[in-house]
């Protein structure tokens, strides 16, 4: 299985500069090796697919008889157990070919678009989202999907990400999730931000209020009032972040979550990062089903425009510039129609 560098280099520029119909071009060659994969894999679950079915109708025409006759409903029970059991032990095959595909072309996809790894259980550093105020206080967390990689002179990373939260005592069933979305992590070279700033989505003001006693900030509102109705932003520096705001970041934060159908989002800035959560999407990267041709670049190019929107985003936060810059860099351009689409 090849496996990108694990030293965190950049991927070569001409390859984060060639066109979709390039990419499909260049990896052919492993598409048509996974085709293969795909094959023997397809195979192998029609037949478990099959051979589940045909268990699983002999234990429930047992069962039936059972009731008919009045004898013994044990038989229920062995249909009822075998039931959840033959479907999970049917796709296995389809289950397995789905990971190949993942470490081999989401790999090739990180590459293509300058990121430097994917792993398919990395994870981002706890301590690294603690400070931001959002990330949730949890007792257990799951990660995966994981890509990393250096985009406009900053240290980028995002993943999926479940955590749980359970007090001392409980069983597993009460646990609660507190969080099941993708978080993005934009570390800067140096601390470009002279405060910290929030962004959640609205609640009541009694909670707004008890929200900004709680993480030390204040209220601040936006420069243009339309996300007023959907966002709430607490800060210690008013005039940043006012420049770190501006509408058309916020334009592209609600198409991304548009775009990924997230419940909320929320953005916090802190010591030199930047921390997104799209809470409310599960299985983002997950390659075409079992039954689609691995040589079909449909689904191969739709998985790439999932990662390249978070780039897109990432690009227009600006969070290269600091606030001088951002201030000689004069008005924002016009968001590009179709940018995230």
């Amino acid at each position: 299985m090849r496996r990108m560098a694990d030293d965190g280099a950049a991927a070569p520029p001409e390859l984060r500069q060639e066109t979709d119909a390039q990419f499909v071009e260049r990896i052919r060659p492993i598409l048509a090796e996974m085709e293969k994969r795909r094959l023997l894999g397809y195979d192998a679950y029609i037949w478990r697919r099959n051979a589940a079915w045909i268990v699983f109708g002999l234990s429930a025409a047992f069962a039936l008889l059972q009731a008919l006759f009045g004898s013994a409903h044990y038989g229920a029970w062995i249909a009822l157990a075998l039931g959840p059991a033959a479907y999970f032990w049917a796709k296995v095959p389809a289950d397995e070919y789905a990971r190949n595909y993942k470490d081999e072309i989401l790999s090739d996809i990180a590459e293509a678009l300058g990121l430097s790894r994917y792993l398919a259980d990395g994870q981002i550093p706890d301590e690294e989202l603690t400070p931001s105020k959002i990330w949730p206080p949890h007792t257990s967390g799951r990660s995966k999907d994981y890509f990393e990689g250096h985009y406009r002179g900053a240290s980028v990373s995002f993943a999926e990400v479940s955590l749980e939260y359970a007090k001392s005592g409980d069983t597993r069933d009460e646990k609660k999730v507190v969080f099941y979305g993708l978080a993005v992590l934009v570390c800067m070279p140096e601390n470009k931000f002279s405060g910290a700033t929030v962004v959640l989505p609205n609640s009541p003001h009694l909670a707004e209020w008890f929200e900004a006693r709680k993480m030390g900030l204040e209220k601040a509102g936006f420069v243009d009032p339309r996300f007023e109705k959907k966002y709430t932003v607490f800060t210690s520096d008013q005039v940043e972040a006012r420049y770190l705001l501006d509408p058309v970041m916020m334009e592209r934060l609600q198409k991304l979550v548009d775009v990924y159908h997230a419940d909320s989002a929320q953005i916090s800035y802190y010591g030199g990062k930047a921390l997104v959560l799209l809470d409310g999407m599960t299985h983002l990267f997950e390659p075409p089903d079992i039954f689609i041709p691995a040589t079909d670049p449909a689904g191969l190019l739709a998985l790439k425009g999932k990662v390249r929107r978070i780039l897109d985003f990432i690009d227009c936060v600006d969070l290269y510039l600091t606030r001088t810059d951002r201030l000689v860099a004069g008005p924002e351009p016009p968001v590009e129609e179709g940018l995230l689409s």
